[in-house]
């Protein structure tokens, strides 16, 4: 942590997840850290700025238990989340990457009613979440365009197969499924699930 701090003289130091640094008993490498930064601001307090970004509840559960963070980080700014709408416009522009626009209207209402209900999860990330939504997405198109080459090899064989079925055609890797989005959504739920539990790690 020092040598980060000192590399951020005369600059700005952003410390993301910072809520992350709590620490949880006395070896712990954060609560080190903490104090490391707390010495380094106060003895550069004119020489640095530093921000701190997190989960608003997680951020304040952190300076209201360190003193010394609360001494030296005064101002603070919440950001609200993106709205249903704002984050099926990121969704478009991620995916649009591969081709692909979301135009059904019945997909279009489960990604807004997903992200609608996504967004009293504790653990939703705005960005972060559209972004990995839009990775299962993905994965789930391909692992189902996969299967259906698999399939077709398996009938290669056969004398009168029909050759046009043994590819995927563009307008196949072009589109996505509302089962993909469904199975997707599935996922995401899933792997927060597992994450809140303490199962996995985010």
């Amino acid at each position: 942590m020092l040598k980060i701090c000192e590399s951020a003289v005369g600059g700005i130091l952003v410390i993301d997840e910072m809520y992350s640094l709590a620490g949880k008993g006395e070896n712990d490498f954060g609560t080190e850290a903490l104090e490391t930064l707390l010495k380094f601001m106060e003895d550069n307090r004119d020489k640095i700025v530093v921000i701190g970004c997190g989960y608003t509840k997680e951020m304040q559960n952190l300076i209201d238990t360190n003193s010394g963070l609360r001494s030296r980080f005064s101002n603070f700014i919440d950001f609200e989340n993106y709205t249903p709408e704002q984050c099926l416009q990121i969704l478009d522009k991620m995916i649009s990457k591969y081709n692909i626009k979301i135009s059904d209207d019945k997909q279009r209402k489960v990604l807004l009613d997903f992200f609608g209900t996504a967004d009293n999860d504790s653990n939703f990330a705005n960005a972060r979440a559209v972004r990995n939504l839009q990775e299962y997405i993905i994965a789930i198109q391909s692992t189902r365009l996969g299967a259906k080459l698999d399939s077709n090899s398996d009938n290669e064989s056969e004398e009168k197969s029909d050759s046009s079925s043994k590819s995927v055609t563009k307008k196949e890797l072009t589109t996505i499924n509302l089962s993909d989005i469904n199975e997707a959504i599935e996922r995401y739920f899933s792997i927060n699930h597992k994450i809140s539990n303490g199962e996995i790690n985010g």
